[in-house]
């Protein structure tokens, strides 16, 4: 299975159950998200420090560089989708 399709498995099945693995381990607000809840999870795993920590699961341990984001968005992106599609919610890239 490539990464894309991991972390787009990842997302469904993160997103059937609402679970928010990449949020701030203490459950903080960051930068105006509340990544406890879905709606601002998505948000923060995309736009955030949750991104790492998929980038992380997905084998991605380097950092991010301006050759490798194009595959790495496109990571960031099949999780958020999947997850947004199975938890009921919209996601938006675009703020």
């Amino acid at each position: 299975m490539d990464k894309t399709e991991t972390a787009r498995r990842l997302g469904t099945e993160h997103g059937t159950t609402r679970d928010v693995p990449y949020s701030p381990p203490d459950g903080s607000d960051v930068d105006g998200y509340e990544p406890w809840y879905p709606e601002g999870y998505v948000s923060y795993v995309y736009w955030d420090a949750g991104s790492a920590r998929l980038m992380d699961d997905l084998g991605e341990t380097t950092d991010t560089t301006e050759d490798n984001w194009p595959e790495r968005d496109a990571l960031l992106r099949a999780y958020c989708e999947a997850y947004a599609t199975a938890a009921g919610i919209t996601f938006d890239t675009t703020s």
